[in-house]
């Protein structure tokens, strides 16, 4: 990437010592686009189980291109079943188990972008570490992510990148919806200058209950690349959202999983019309998957009508991109929708064998259920079959 040389110092606006101290903003927006969590260095902390000697114990590090140290990296680490069993802030200090292997993923955050890892130089930002009883010496090790921190002006608005001589300043401010003055975190990230003009990467943060909005030019994407041959000034607006997500299914229990494929083409989740969920608005179906060979084709999320057409599509997914261990995927529609008695909310996918298909987690734990006989999770096959005491390991909300 092309990096402007400066003409003269980057300003931002001046902030006091302790505003800054308290400062903890979080971007969020999902869809791996690599500034999934941003997290503001001024205010982490490492996290994790302590360390033996005798314990197979993983440390999570990072650094930059040159090597110096990058703290605050979120890192988290799975099980081999998909099961969340550590998170924290680099350096992440993780006590694992002998003979059993782990799911390593670090994220962007802060204008740093994931480069490679340092022992192997790959650059998937999640690897797998497996832990060997025969060689037990091998089981206290550090793994260290690179990262390339670019060239990103990260502060307060208003905030101001000034460019080179030729090239020109990009200005950035923040109001609320009512046009009041805010001073919110941002970053600006310089990405090419070439004879058309230069081209800049901007993100815009939240904090507490104020929540972006949208640009001037109506986008509604906090994270947003515009190229410029003038000087220019943008602005992000920002709405009060006290109330956050509603979440309205948040069933976490991993038990079991089940293939979905060509002759169980369809799982989901039942509503009855005694269900809690009917009437609710949700814009987000999140689940655990994993595939088993080397499926292709195209399964469906979304709600699912009893002849297995679909009522409403909220995303569509590669199957040949899954991991063989279960992972969590978050699947979002463009807008809400209104739960009706007798949906199905769920999976579908019509290709494959018994061998080489896809598999969804489900909670099988008849001690806690999500919604007990209300909604429950059902499969077809030739027809649909119920299982009452049973649920899909799903997260439904509205953000």
């Amino acid at each position: 990437m092309s990096q402007p040389a400066r003409k003269k110092a980057l300003t931002a606006a001046v902030v006091s010592a302790a505003i800054l101290a308290t400062l903890f903003v979080p971007f969020q927006k999902a869809g791996g686009n690599g500034y999934d969590s941003v997290v503001s260095q001024l205010a982490f902390t490492a996290a994790g189980p302590a360390v033996t000697a005798a314990a197979a114990g993983l440390t999570v590090d990072a650094v930059d291109l040159s090597g110096n140290p990058v703290q605050g990296v979120w890192t988290t680490i799975h099980s081999s079943n998909g099961t969340l069993v550590g998170s924290g802030y680099s350096p992440l200090p993780f006590a694992g188990k002998a003979d059993e292997s782990y799911k390593v993923t670090v994220a962007d955050y802060d204008g740093k972008i994931f480069h490679h890892w340092k022992d192997n130089d790959s650059t998937d930002r999640t690897r797998t570490i497996h832990f060997s009883s025969a060689s037990p010496e091998e089981n206290i090790t550090t793994i260290t992510a690179v990262y390339n921190t670019g060239d990103a002006l990260r502060g307060v608005t208003p905030l101001n990148y000034t460019g080179t001589e030729e090239q020109p300043d990009l200005t950035v401010h923040a109001l609320t919806t009512g046009n009041q003055t805010l001073h919110m975190y941002a970053i600006i990230d310089p990405q090419s200058s070439n004879s058309s003009g230069t081209t800049y990467k901007v993100y815009a943060g939240n904090y507490q209950d104020k929540v972006f909005d949208r640009w001037e030019d109506g986008s509604t994407d906090s994270i947003r690349t515009l190229t410029i041959s003038d000087d220019e000034t943008i602005t992000a607006y920002y709405r009060a959202d006290a109330a956050g997500p509603a979440i309205h299914m948040n069933d976490t229990t991993v038990s079991t999983g089940q293939s979905v494929r060509s002759g169980r083409p369809a799982h989901a989740e039942y509503v009855t019309p005694a269900s809690s969920l009917v009437g609710k608005q949700i814009d987000s179906i999140t689940m655990t998957l994993k595939k088993s060979g080397l499926p292709t084709g195209t399964a469906e999320v979304g709600i699912i009508n009893e002849n297995l057409s679909m009522k409403n599509v909220f995303a569509t997914l590669d199957v040949s991109t899954l991991s063989t261990a279960y992972e969590e995927f978050e699947f979002a529609s463009s807008s809400p929708y209104t739960i009706a008695a007798g949906d199905r909310i769920g999976i579908k996918y019509a290709e494959g064998t018994s061998t080489v298909n896809i598999s969804v987690m489900r909670d099988t734990d008849p001690a806690d259920p999500f919604d007990g006989p209300n909604t429950y999770h059902t499969h077809y096959t030739t027809s649909w079959s119920n299982f009452l005491s049973n649920d899909l390991t799903m997260t439904l909300k509205l953000d």
